[in-house]
């Protein structure tokens, strides 16, 4: 299949807070030296604001976009898959009203990046951020707590995947994936998971196809801490995400027998020991490992750019 563009952007609506919305496109609109598609994908919100949405875009003429619109709420997974069968960019990068592009440099960079190392699946580092009335905090915090793990060739694929389905979850904001490989993973699991489909695709990635996932050591996002699913404070919403997912690592152990499945899904730590010995040891060395580069570097202060996006 031939690529019209490098980069579609799939934006993720439901029920969208209106001037969230807005920030976020003008967060991507306002992105430089990159040639885009933008998919906005909405839920079957009760008001999508289509019409006020064309109207942002007059003023960016030369931007390429179209709505993908489900009348019913389908969940987060097929409208991302109703939306992605519209996408006609080499990668594609999905994101929510309230999380915004980093700088204006950001897909020029993660794409750059994608591209000269031939990557299939890349991630960035996040800032999360929360607003308290009329201020922007901060937030010291990360997922994955240690993403340069990801990048140590001497670490195998395997230790890699271990950390990833026990310590080394991944923002969904942050992951940048090539779209052929990403619709394939969302054709897969689209009748198996619902609302997860950051941690499920990973998982047919990893644990399906055994390749490997890389750290592009920049920030990518500024991600609302509390709104999505790794920050969600829900937990009857959270065990619907692990249910999910656990489908789908039932049906990749189907496929393909190995001892770190059931290893992940076994929940009880005395379990884990009985059962699977060296694997609870290798288990115990790559979260010995992740510590040791648990990242601290974080910012102290918003950015031109954020400021500007959310003026």
């Amino acid at each position: 299949m031939s690529n019209l563009y490098q980069i579609t952007i799939i934006v993720c609506t439901y029920n969208p807070d209106y001037s969230k919305l807005i920030s976020t496109l003008r967060s991507i609109v306002l992105q430089q030296n990159v040639n885009m598609q933008i998919v906005i994908a909405d839920d079957g919100s009760k008001y999508s604001y289509k019409d006020e949405i064309a109207k942002f875009f007059l003023s960016y003429p030369g931007v390429k976009y179209e709505f993908s619109n489900n009348n019913t709420n389908v969940g987060t997974v097929n409208n991302i898959y109703n939306a992605i069968l519209k996408a006609k960019g080499e990668y594609t990068y999905v994101i929510s009203p309230g999380d915004y592009f980093f700088s204006e440099n950001t897909l020029a960079g993660i794409y750059g990046f994608s591209v000269k190392n031939q990557i299939e699946i890349a991630f960035g580092k996040s800032q999360y951020y929360r607003r308290n009335c009329n201020n922007i905090e901060l937030i010291k915090q990360m997922n994955p707590s240690s993403p340069e793990i990801y990048n140590k060739r001497w670490l195998s694929k395997q230790m890699k995947a271990l950390a990833y389905c026990t310590t080394q979850g991944i923002v969904g904001a942050c992951f940048f994936r090539k779209t052929e490989t990403f619709r394939e993973y969302l054709e897969i699991i689209k009748n198996m998971s619902k609302y997860d489909e950051d941690n499920a695709s990973t998982y047919i990635h990893l644990l399906l196809y055994d390749k490997s996932v890389y750290f592009y050591n920049e920030y990518v996002v500024w991600y609302e801490f509390g709104s999505g699913i790794s920050t969600s404070e829900n937990n009857s919403f959270l065990k619907i995400l692990e249910d999910d997912c656990n489908r789908v690592l039932s049906y990749i152990n189907a496929k393909k027998k190995q001892q770190l499945i059931p290893f992940v899904l076994l929940k009880e730590k005395r379990d884990r020991i009985i059962n699977y010995p060296l694997l609870c040891a290798r288990y115990y060395i790559v979260k010995k490992i992740g510590n040791r580069m648990t990242y601290t570097d974080y910012l102290t202060s918003t950015t031109t750019f954020f400021d500007e996006i959310t003026k």
